[in-house]
């Protein structure tokens, strides 16, 4: 596909979903930006993207395994050729595996931290010269687990959700260093740590008050100031 230098700027969503992606996807589009959504389930995207399209959004879908890093490589190349230099790269790829840090095999292990923090280190590092070129931005949906608190680790253990909580503390790490390592290419990395159930999604409960919309506007939030490294939802 040939993309001309006028056209909009473009937000890759990896790990999109009818959730906290949904609403970014929205609120990116309301801006002007085009959409390009990936995830796994190639029907789903399909009919993001018809929605989408229903609406007057430019969408692209992308089907990958975020789980593979190479996948995720791949897919970012497939869309820069396609749609041009990526000005948004969202990283929200997550698990339902939490996993027991004493029972858990090598392999399991090494899946979370796949599909938590490799995958987001493929995406950057497979974007990173449009990025460059961009000023461009990645932004990151965190988890609470991944807290240095003592209460917040009695309650993993106790639920047998370290292997999850230790992924999201990984990843809370890197978005830290490659916030300091990109600000020199003027490269924006942030992220909105989750720390509640959110509605409409997989892990609603009959608890949840978090709106996928106000967790976009909180990303929007870290897109026009470029400063905060984390912000977390109350």
């Amino acid at each position: 596909m040939h993309v001309t230098p006028e056209a909009h700027p473009l937000i890759v969503i990896c790990g999109y979903g009818p959730g906290v992606s949904h609403a970014v996807a929205q609120q990116w589009a309301q801006s002007g930006y085009r959409l390009a959504l990936v995830a796994r389930n190639s029907e789903k995207l399909d009919k993001a993207v018809e929605q989408f399209t229903a609406e007057g959004i430019e969408a692209h879908a992308y089907s990958a395994n975020l789980a593979d890093p190479e996948a995720v490589t791949r897919s970012i190349v497939r869309v820069e050729v396609d749609l041009g230099a990526i000005s948004t790269l969202h990283w929200n790829a997550f698990t339902y595996a939490t996993c027991n840090l004493l029972e858990a095999t090598t392999v399991e292990l090494q899946s979370l931290l796949d599909i938590t923090l490799h995958g987001l280190l493929a995406g950057v590092r497979a974007a990173l010269s449009g990025l460059c070129v961009q000023k461009g931005e990645v932004l990151v949906t965190g988890g609470g687990f991944g807290f240095f608190d003592d209460e917040v680790d009695a309650f993993v253990a106790r639920i047998g959700a370290m292997g999850g909580a230790a992924a999201k503390a990984a990843l809370h790490k890197a978005v830290g260093v490659l916030h300091q390592k990109l600000a020199a290419d003027d490269v924006y990395v942030g992220e909105v740590v989750i720390n509640s159930m959110v509605k409409n999604t997989s892990f609603e409960d009959n608890a949840s008050t978090l709106l996928p919309e106000t967790v976009a506007a909180m990303f929007w939030d870290l897109h026009i100031g470029r400063k905060a490294v984390s912000i977390t939802t109350i």
